[in-house]
C-alpha cells in the first residue's frame, strides 16, 4: 500500500482514485461499512482506493480540552487499511492552516485536481471546510462537475444506538469491553512490550507479565478476563489494569497471569491483550493472603468466561 504524507506535498496529480474519507480511529464497524462500499464502487469502475484521513485528531487541533485519547495508535489504523486492501492512504496532517481551507478548496482543490477522485464515500455527518460548513449535500452537488460522485452512508446502529469512536471511548472508561467488543466487531485490544516489574506476583505465586504500551486508551482500572494473542496465540489469562492498592503503588500497569502457562522469563516479548470481560473492579486488600483468595477466585471466573 502506498502512503502520502499530506496532499500539499503532492506536487503532480495522482489518481483517479475511489476515496473514502474519514478519521477511521479504531475501525469500528461503522468505519467497515464505508470501506466496504467504496471497495464495491472501485471495482465497478476498476478504479484503485485511496484512504483519506487525518492525523491529528481534528478535535486537538481545534477544541480548547484537546482531543479525545486514540482508541488505537495510528501505525495500527494504518495496517488496518493495508490489511483491508487498500491502494494508498493519505494521511493529511490537520493543522489551524488545513481547517481553515473553504469547503470548495477542499472538494476542488484537493480531491478533484490533487485526487482525481472519481467515488468519494463518508459518513451522513461528514463536515469539511473552514468552520464545518461543507456537508455531503453540497459535495454531491459539486460532484458532477468536479468529476466524482458522492455518498454519504447512514451510521450503523447496535442496541438502538449509532456505532461511533466517542460510543467505545465512553464503554471502555465505563470498563464495558463487551460493548468496545460489539462495537469495533472484535475484542478491543492493546499491544505492548513485557517489561520487568516489581515481581509482586511472583511472591505471591501469580506470576504476572507486565506489559508497557503506547495505546493512549486503556479501559477504566479492574480485573479482566483476556486472551493474550501475537505469538501467544489467544492464551487465556487474567488482567489487571491499576495502581495495585494493596502494595501502594502510583504507577499504573497492565499486569497479565496467563493461566496454566509454564513460568519462565518473558521480558522483550511483544503481548496483545484483548480484553473479553470485566470481572470485578480493583480494591485495596488487608493482607497479601486475601488479595491471593480474591486472584484465586478471579482465575476461576475466567475460566468460565473464556471457557478455559
Amino acid at each position: 500500500m502506498q502512503i502520502f504524507g499530506g496532499s500539499a506535498g503532492i506536487a503532480e496529480p495522482i489518481g483517479p482514485y475511489a476515496v473514502v474519507i474519514g478519521n477511521f480511529d479504531g475501525f469500528h464497524l461503522g468505519h467497515q461499512m464505508l470501506i466496504e462500499e467504496v471497495k464495491r464502487r472501485a471495482h465497478s469502475d476498476a478504479l484503485p482506493t485511496l484512504a483519506y484521513t487525518f492525523h491529528p485528531h481534528p478535535a486537538s487541533v481545534l477544541a480548547a480540552e484537546g482531543g479525545p485519547p486514540l482508541i488505537e495508535p495510528l501505525e495500527l489504523r494504518v495496517e488496518r487499511l493495508a490489511h483491508a486492501g487498500f491502494d494508498a492512504t493519505l494521511i493529511e496532517p490537520f493543522s489551524t492552516a488545513f481547517a481553515s481551507l473553504s469547503p470548495e478548496e477542499f472538494l476542488s482543490g484537493i480531491m478533484s485536481r490533487t485526487l482525481q477522485a472519481r467515488h468519494i464515500v463518508v459518513g451522513e455527518n461528514f463536515r469539511y471546510g473552514h468552520k464545518a460548513a461543507g456537508d455531503v449535500k453540497r459535495m454531491r452537488e459539486r460532484g458532477p462537475e468536479l468529476g466524482f460522485d458522492a455518498v454519504g452512508l447512514p451510521m450503523v446502529a447496535i442496541n438502538g444506538a449509532p456505532v461511533s469512536s466517542t460510543r467505545i471511548r465512553r464503554a471502555l472508561r465505563d470498563g464495558d469491553v463487551a460493548l468496545a467488543t460489539a462495537l469495533l466487531g472484535r475484542p478491543f485490544a492493546v499491544t505492548g512490550l513485557v517489561m520487568r516489574g516489581d515481581q509482586r506476583g511472583t511472591e505471591i505465586g501469580f506470576p504476572t507479565a507486565n506489559v508497557a504500551t503506547y495505546n493512549e486508551l486503556l479501559p477504566c482500572e479492574g480485573v479482566y478476563a483476556a486472551r493474550i494473542g501475537a505469538e501467544f496465540r489467544g492464551h487465556p489469562a487474567v488482567v489487571n489494569i491499576g495502581f495495585a492498592p494493596t502494595f501502594s503503588r502510583s504507577q499504573l500497569k497492565i499486569e497479565a497471569h496467563l493461566l496454566d502457562f509454564e513460568a519462565r522469563p518473558l521480558y522483550g516479548k511483544t503481548m496483545e491483550v484483548q480484553f473479553v470481560e470485566r470481572i470485578r473492579r480493583e480494591r485495596r486488600f488487608d493482607s497479601a493472603e486475601s488479595l491471593v483468595e480474591q486472584i484465586a477466585e478471579d482465575v476461576e471466573r475466567t475460566r468460565r468466561v473464556l471457557h478455559a
